[in-house]
């Protein structure tokens, strides 16, 4: 069910979910957003589908309960369910429109045209929002939730709503929901979200947003102003703003944007000397340690990483061997996925290989942080993709493996031996013999059939199989698939390591249990521990038997002679 929340999944699957087992996607829920690293993962748009879950059922406890959902999501949530009623709206007046073009005189015949045009882009956002999804609608008692959240916002949450957030998605809500001044703490907010004009000279949002840089100095020094507002405003940071900045913001927050406060460097690595707590993803300290250039602050996110990896204990089903895609397709997504590839293998204890034309063993595979990163860094792709080449040693030294992780863009077109079928245009049947799918196959018939393969997949259309994946559902049962093969996915053009954490936290939770059953490499007999038990207790008795009666034989023969 956590995967439900975590991944972009359709709306539809939402709300079967709920009502499948309701107490089950609550708890789902809850322990999403209580996560830091889980909650930054999941995408707004998914957010949306949850509130739009939950204000459906009209889930009051869970709404308004444990979990701290916020403007952006709440806006979508809402316009999902009020999307249906909107489309039909839209298409009304888009038929209006064309109906009056017609007899319109050219130049109004322009302006409805631009209109139309308009409103069937907003129709195609509000039939995506929607997705299909029958019974939806925003209802007053649905309504009156939202009101309840905003009325629960004090003054302090407003002011830093206010700054962080543009106004239209407030009047976007306030249009939905028929807000009233008097549901805020600040009586003037629903004014200001319409008109700026009407923003009380004494308050200090007005001071902010028409200080100049002297003011907002002397405003920052007593007054709470995310960091969050001053990016967005880049006329307002100077150097001196930006030390206090990185002296007195959240060291999760200056550490989140420490690429834009150069010159601070030394401030951070005294407040991470002094063990101050980093509340960051693994996947964001890594990628800070990637961008940094001051050796000081390197070391100290080094050894901030190396202790929040020790917090996850990958207990994967062993032996356990990485299989690296360092192909020219890669190239875009190549660090990326050299630094996961690299820690997966120093994390696993793992045997590490990398694939392009040709197989290719890593002798001495990383086993730190700083080690991992090295080996991504000078990671290089060039060359064809042939997965099966790494995979093939396994199958031909029938060579016992349990878990397989290959880090991919799935963008296989080259057989294990290093030929393509066919050359003119590599569109090969990825199930074909030699090929990944096919060899994983027999891998599972021929020297272990419990084995599972774990993908890492960079891809541009994360919402759909990898081309490897797919022939993997076409050879194999799909009670097979989803006993063998757990895919994860990054984007291939703009990869994000915070979804690091996630994957960590998930595969963390595989046990490495022995099997019941365990095939003999040689010969495929299967051995259960029951038989193994029984063969045992038999050859014992027998021995038992044996020496029994060559000691009665030997007693006889004394006696006879």
């Amino acid at each position: 069910m956590r995967k439900t929340i975590l991944n972009d999944t359709p709306l539809k699957e939402h709300i079967s979910s709920y009502q499948r087992d309701r107490n089950t996607y609550t708890s789902a829920v809850r322990e999403v957003f209580a996560n830091t690293e889980y909650n930054r993962s999941v995408s707004n748009l998914n957010k949306g589908r949850v509130v739009a879950t939950l204000l459906h059922h009209k889930d009051n406890a869970s709404f308004r309960g444990a979990v701290k959902f916020d403007l952006p999501e709440i806006l979508l949530g809402c316009q999902m369910l009020d999307a249906r009623r909107e489309i039909k709206q839209i298409a009304k007046k888009i038929g209006n429109i064309e109906a009056k073009i017609v007899d319109a005189p050219k130049n109004n015949a322009r302006k409805l045209k631009h209109r139309r045009k308009h409103l069937k882009d907003r129709k195609s956002k509000l039939e995506n929002l929607y997705e299909g999804e029958p019974g939806l609608s925003l209802t007053s008692s649905k309504i009156e939730l939202v009101r309840a959240w905003v009325r629960n916002l004090t003054s302090d949450q407003l002011m830093y709503r206010a700054l962080i957030f543009h106004r239209k998605p407030w009047r976007e809500l306030a249009d939905l929901c028929h807000f009233n001044p008097k549901d805020f703490a600040l009586d003037w907010f629903l004014k200001y979200c319409f008109k700026v004009s009407d923003l009380p000279k004494d308050s200090l949002l007005y001071k902010i947003k028409n200080g100049d840089v002297t003011a907002i100095g002397k405003l920052y020094e007593t007054n709470p102003i995310p960091y969050e507002y001053l990016r967005l405003n880049t006329h307002l940071l100077n150097d001196f703003l930006r030390r206090a900045v990185a002296a007195k913001e959240n060291l999760r927050t200056v550490l989140w944007y420490a690429n834009e406060l150069p010159g601070c460097e030394e401030i951070l690595c005294q407040r991470l000397m002094t063990d101050e707590e980093v509340d960051l993803p693994y996947g964001k300290l890594v990628d800070l340690i990637n961008s940094t250039r001051h050796l000081g602050l390197e070391g100290e996110l080094v050894r901030v990483a190396e202790k929040k990896l020790a917090k996850y204990k990958l207990t994967l089903p062993s032996p356990v061997v990485v299989l690296g895609d360092a192909s020219s397709s890669m190239q875009v997504a190549i660090r990326t996925s050299g630094i996961v590839t690299s820690l997966l293998c120093a994390m696993c204890k793992a045997e590490l290989r990398l694939f392009r034309g040709k197989d290719e063993f890593i002798h001495d595979p990383p086993h730190t942080v700083k080690e991992a990163l090295r080996f991504g860094r000078n990671m290089q792709a060039y060359s064809c993709t042939a997965p099966a080449a790494s995979l093939k040693p396994y199958l031909d030294n029938r060579k016992f493996v349990r878990t397989f992780i290959v880090v991919t863009d799935e963008e296989e077109n080259t057989l294990a031996n290093g030929s393509h079928e066919p050359t003119s245009n590599w569109s090969s049947d990825l199930t074909d013999r030699g090929y990944f799918a096919n060899m994983f196959s027999q891998y599972i018939d021929r020297v272990n059939k419990s084995a599972k393969c774990i993908f890492i997949t960079f891809t541009d259309s994360p919402m759909y199989d990898g081309d490897m994946t797919k022939a993997l559902r076409h050879i194999l049962t799909p009670a097979q698939f989803e006993a063998h093969i757990s895919v994860y996915k990054f984007s291939k053009r703009n990869p994000d390591l915070r979804k690091l954490d996630v994957m960590l936290a998930e595969l963390s939770e595989i046990k490495n249990e022995e099997p019941e059953e365990r095939e003999c490499e040689d010969d495929k007999i299967t051995i259960s521990k029951e038989e193994l038990r029984k063969m045992i207790k038999e050859a014992v008795d027998k021995a038992s038997r044996d020496a029994t009666n060559k000691a009665m034989r030997e007693a006889y023969g004394c006696r006879t002679n």
